[in-house]
């Protein structure tokens, strides 16, 4: 129902930008009592789970509105920024927004996301990142998989960007490694067992790269 009524929506709008600016000086705080002395950078993710209804009947907010209350929220953090979208959605829209990092599932929707080669492009060039949740975020679902099947696939896919513009190397410069969405449903064991396959993932894809580039 918020959809539908501006007044609300304009509200809720303010309110997740101040619960986003509290999370982030709270970070800050913490950050400092930490490591007292380095000024250390922060990152706040914000869920975005209701793109994949865009452009249905039941989603009547135009593009630039979407884009609009997105900055909004974004706008009032001061260290990087960046929004996870649960699934399939019009990537356009959330790679025009002012955000640093565009987290997806790279597992499910990641040949999606190459449809929008040219704007991921964009996005990179003007110092955006990738968070190629390619990590199965479902305890079963990960040991089943491999390092080096889960290696293969986001090399490929980051291979169909690099036809865009950019180069292989720089597209892995600006990319991080992810589960492909939350761990807070799953157990401590899945959790675990996911995160370190997602460290060796990570650590896989640094080696292959730095043999390409004969480091």
């Amino acid at each position: 129902p918020l959809l539908y009524d501006r007044c609300a929506m304009e509200l809720l709008a303010t309110q997740l930008r101040q619960l986003a600016r509290g999370q982030e000086r709270k970070l800050q705080e913490l950050a400092a009592r930490a490591w007292p002395g380095q000024d250390l950078g922060t990152l706040v993710f914000v869920d975005e789970p209701y793109l994949v209804s865009y452009g249905s009947a039941y989603f009547t907010l135009g593009r630039e509105e979407v884009i609009a209350y997105i900055n909004w929220v974004m706008d009032g953090l001061h260290g990087l920024k960046g929004v996870h979208c649960c699934g399939n959605t019009d990537w356009s829209i959330l790679l025009a927004t002012s955000v640093d990092v565009l987290s997806f599932d790279a597992h499910a929707y990641g040949d999606a996301l190459m449809l929008y080669a040219r704007e991921v492009a964009e996005f990179l060039g003007r110092g955006g990142y990738l968070a190629w949740g390619i990590v199965p975020s479902q305890g079963d679902a990960a040991r089943k998989e491999t390092v080096d099947a889960l290696t293969g696939r986001l090399l490929e896919q980051a291979g169909k960007l690099a036809r865009h513009g950019l180069s292989l190397e720089h597209v892995l410069e600006r990319s991080w490694v992810t589960p492909a969405c939350g761990l807070g449903g799953q157990t401590q064991e899945d959790a675990e067992y996911i995160a370190g396959l997602t460290f060796r993932v990570s650590t896989e894809i640094i080696r292959l790269t730095k043999e390409g580039s004969g480091t």
